[in-house]
């Protein structure tokens, strides 16, 4: 059963995740890389995005004692999202315009930056 202290913090990330499983798709659908193995490493960055947003929610019980140990992983993780994001665009396969949908997923990078770390912080309400 999720807190309440969850259940906003998913409540916030919610939009941004809409986003980031939209870029995952868009860039999916769209490559034309040969291979499920080449369009999911396209793609990936997107599902990063997912993969943090959970890792934020579900830390926050634990996460009152030690908060750097629980937000190391955190960042890590949105690290890795950015060098996935760079290899996506410089090896996607297909049309270049997929690549306006940054204009979406970045902002929504930069929220669950934001909100990540204040849940796994306790810095919210």
């Amino acid at each position: 059963m999720l807190s309440d202290y969850q259940r906003f913090a998913l409540s916030q990330i919610g939009l941004a995740a809409i986003g980031a499983t939209s870029a995952f798709l868009i860039y999916f659908i769209g490559s034309k890389a040969s291979g499920l193995a080449n369009r999911f490493r396209t793609s990936a960055h997107a599902a990063l995005l997912l993969v943090a947003s959970l890792y934020a929610v579900f830390v926050a019980p634990y996460s009152a004692s030690l908060v750097f140990a629980w937000l190391l992983p955190f960042w890590i993780l949105m690290v890795i999202f950015v060098v996935s994001l760079i290899y996506g665009i410089a090896a996607f396969e297909g049309s270049r315009w997929i690549h306006a949908f940054q204009l979406i997923e970045i902002p929504c990078a930069f929220w669950i930056l934001l909100v990540g770390t204040m849940t796994i912080g306790h810095d919210g309400p």
